[in-house]
C-alpha cells in the first residue's frame, strides 16, 4: 500500500486514496487499489477493460482463441504475426470476427 505523509494529500501515483486514522497527528493516506478502466468497442457494443493491454491478453480475457479469430483496430486489420506488438488503447474499436465452418452446397 501507498503511504504518504503529507497533510491530506494522496501520493503522486495514487489513483484512489482515503484517510487513515493512525491515532496520531499526521495522517496517512494509504490507496484503495482501485485500477483506472478504459472503454473501447468491441464489434459495435461499448465495452470497459483494465487499462492498457497487448493483443494477445485482451482475446485471452475474453476466452478467444488468437488463431481462430481475425482482429481489426479502428479500421486496419492487424496480421497474426503483429498480434503480440498491438495494443488496445482507450477509445479503440476492436472488430473481432470469428472462422466458421461450412460452405455452399
Amino acid at each position: 500500500m501507498l503511504q504518504s505523509r503529507r497533510r491530506g494529500k494522496p501520493p503522486p501515483d495514487a489513483s484512489s486514496w482515503r484517510r487513515k486514522d493512525t491515532g496520531r497527528c499526521a495522517l496517512q493516506v494509504v490507496s484503495t487499489g482501485a485500477h483506472r478502466t478504459m472503454k473501447i468497442t468491441v464489434n459495435g457494443k461499448p465495452r470497459e477493460i483494465d487499462g492498457e493491454t497487448d493483443l494477445p491478453s485482451f482475446l485471452r480475457a475474453f476466452d478467444i482463441n488468437p488463431r481462430l479469430v481475425a482482429v481489426a483496430i479502428n479500421g486496419e486489420v492487424v496480421p497474426k504475426h503483429a498480434y503480440e506488438a498491438a495494443r488496445v488503447h482507450e477509445g479503440d474499436v476492436l472488430e473481432v470476427v470469428r472462422m466458421v465452418g461450412g460452405g455452399a452446397r
